[in-house]
């Protein structure tokens, strides 16, 4: 052989046994799997891992491959993928059973999803992968408790977190919380656990185990809103008050009912408490508490003293809750003003919050209702924001439901500033349903407003008529 050839033939020797040896690195196979299953290809990425001995590491490949499977909803897949790599000789480590646990939490649907993150729970409690086992795992098989409502099953492996040498964190607590804001839990002393559990997480945060954060303190105070027990609503503003140092605006229901604080000197309390910043999450609880109460002067307080004394900016949410209270209480003079301020300051208005209103004012369907449903009707207008048919049939029902002249006639001038060409055309709604509901809603507007026809005027019969004829149009579209 030439020496030529041969030096090329050596050289790609050593070529073909560079690129195996990186190939066979643990970290490139587990990128170069990566960037197959980020195209969506699952089959190459399958095969590649497959090629390797059992000499190269391929945990991390796997655990790519599982969860890829699992965040698709191929849960049988992933299963299956997980057998295949045990077989294999690859071990799973910490991080596959945590791709398993939170896989199944995703895709609670999924038959026997809640047996089988059991199942591998407890083959992770075993002396087999004991030492792999964190609290991670622990608030994953929680969550899946949580959310395929299987609270006794939750509560009993809370009750073996010590059994195996872990602590419980503010996730384990908030899981657990949320779990006891369920309305149907049987065979469970809640009081007794909500007791308990309140004074765990308070002895772990002053000695630092661990931070209470805002979604802890929601729902704690969510499993005091379960039922219908009026101190136990009326604890909440206890509770904010402990953990986010906002002061009651009224006293307790009944004194003895700090029972959860006892032993703990608020006072000295809450200079360990400020680190916790109220955020949208506390408000809305705050909101809804002073709801169930109704005390919605109350709640309006609370509004005004943490929007004035807090760095703190309501979202959609806040302003929504914040609208119900005024819904309920009695019309002011200046109310048109106080809601358009609100939403000036905040900016919250668009065409699914003037939905979510409209719906709040068409529930009961009062005068009170009418006029705060016109209130931000005429905002709505004023802010240009493009009006459709379900609002203008929710805020037409809300009105035709008083009947009054006045209020008939006052309907006429708002419907007048509306765009009926645009409301009911059905020229880019290709969606079966929309349409037929957008036609059923013109049809709902039309009794609505003939139902008082002797109120009418001749412009008022026109307007009608024309009415009439853009939703025969509509119909035959």
């Amino acid at each position: 052989m030439p020496r030529r050839f041969k030096g090329f033939a050596q050289k790609s020797l050593e070529y073909i046994g560079k690129y195996k040896k990186l190939d066979n690195d643990p970290y490139i196979l587990s990128k170069n799997v990566k960037i197959l299953l980020n195209k969506g290809n699952i089959i190459d990425a399958v095969i590649r891992v497959r090629n390797h001995t059992r000499n190269v590491f391929c945990t991390v490949a796997w655990n790519h491959i599982i969860d890829y499977c699992m965040n698709s909803g191929k849960v049988s897949l992933g299963l299956k993928y997980f057998n295949e790599m045990k077989k294999r000789a690859h071990f799973p480590n910490a991080q596959t059973f945590t791709i398993l646990l939170h896989g199944f939490s995703k895709n609670i649907q999924y038959p026997k999803s809640a047996s089988y993150a059991l199942y591998i729970y407890k083959s992770l409690c075993s002396s087999k992968y004991v030492d792999r086992l964190s609290i991670i795992h622990t608030n994953a098989i929680l969550q899946v408790c949580a959310l395929s409502k299987q609270p006794q099953i939750a509560f009993e492996i809370f009750q073996g977190i010590s059994d195996n040498n872990l602590a419980a964190d503010n996730i384990t607590y908030t899981i657990l919380f949320n779990i006891l804001s369920y309305k149907d839990m049987k065979n469970i002393d809640i009081y007794d656990l909500r007791k308990k559990m309140i004074k765990q997480i308070i002895k772990s945060w002053k000695m630092r185990c661990f931070t209470v954060d805002e979604s802890l303190v929601c729902s704690i105070a969510r499993s005091f809103l379960r039922g219908k027990n009026l101190e136990d609503y009326d604890f909440v503003f206890t509770l904010m008050e402990f953990f986010f140092g906002i002061k009651r605006l009224e006293p307790p229901l009944k004194r003895n009912k700090n029972m959860f604080l006892d032993n703990i000197d608020l006072s000295q309390s809450l200079s360990f408490f400020n680190n916790i910043k109220i955020g949208n999450k506390s408000l809305n609880i705050i909101l809804l508490t002073c709801f169930l109460l109704k005390k919605e002067y109350l709640g309006i307080k609370y509004w005004d003293f943490i929007i004035n004394n807090y760095d703190f900016f309501p979202d959609n949410n806040n302003c929504y809750n914040y609208f119900r209270l005024f819904l309920r209480t009695k019309l002011k003079s200046n109310i048109d003003k106080e809601i358009q301020d609100t939403i000036q300051r905040y900016n919250n208005l668009n065409l699914d919050s003037v939905l979510f209103y409209m719906k709040a004012c068409s529930k009961n369907k009062t005068f009170h209702d009418y006029i705060i449903a016109k209130i931000i009707l005429r905002i709505s207008l004023q802010f240009k924001i493009k009006i459709k048919i379900d609002i203008v049939d929710l805020f037409i029902e809300i009105a035709t439901h008083i009947g009054s002249k006045s209020v008939i006639l006052d309907l006429f001038d708002i419907l007048r500033q509306l765009d009926f060409e645009s409301l009911t055309s059905l020229t880019y709604i290709k969606d079966k349903c929309k349409r037929q509901d957008i036609i059923l809603a013109g049809n709902r507007i039309r009794c609505n407003i003939i139902k008082y026809s002797k109120y009418f005027s001749e412009n008022e019969h026109k307007y009608v008529q024309m009415l009439e004829e853009k939703i025969r149009k509509m119909q035959s579209s």
